[in-house]
Formats: C-alpha cells, sequence, structure tokens
C-alpha cells in the first residue's frame, strides 16, 4: 500500500498497525534483529504521519522472550 493509501485509511477511522520490516519469522531471528524490525517498522509508518500503537507478529509464532522483546 501507499503511503496516500495508509493515511486514508486511518482517516476514515481505520487503526493502522506495524508489522515488522521484511516479515520474517522471529523465532528465527537475534533479539538485536527482532528489535530492529520492530522498530524500523514502526517508524517508517510514523514518518508517514500515521499513529502506530499495535503490532502483529509475522507469520504468527511467538515465545514469552520475544514478546517481551516486542512490548
Amino acid at each position: 500500500m501507499t503511503a496516500s493509501q495508509l493515511q486514508a485509511l486511518e482517516g476514515s477511522g481505520h487503526e493502522i498497525g506495524s508489522h515488522s520490516h521484511t516479515h520474517t519469522s522471529f523465532t528465527s531471528l537475534s533479539p538485536s534483529l527482532i528489535q530492529y524490525e520492530c522498530t524500523y517498522s514502526k517508524e517508517i509508518l510514523e514518518s508517514y504521519g500515521l499513529t502506530v500503537t499495535d503490532f502483529a507478529y509475522p507469520n504468527g509464532p511467538t515465545t514469552d522472550n520475544i514478546d517481551s522483546i516486542v512490548s
């Protein structure tokens, strides 16, 4: 989606959430790469003027350790 499309969605009441930068499963990444994936994705969306407060895990699987890094 383009930045304009995302802004239009948010403007019509939809929530825009982060979903990581490369969509790689977090179970195969180091803690520092998990943090990068979350941070960079959110920064990109926020640079478009979007409000990002939620995160959806790429490919679904997670662990307690991954959850603590993401939060």
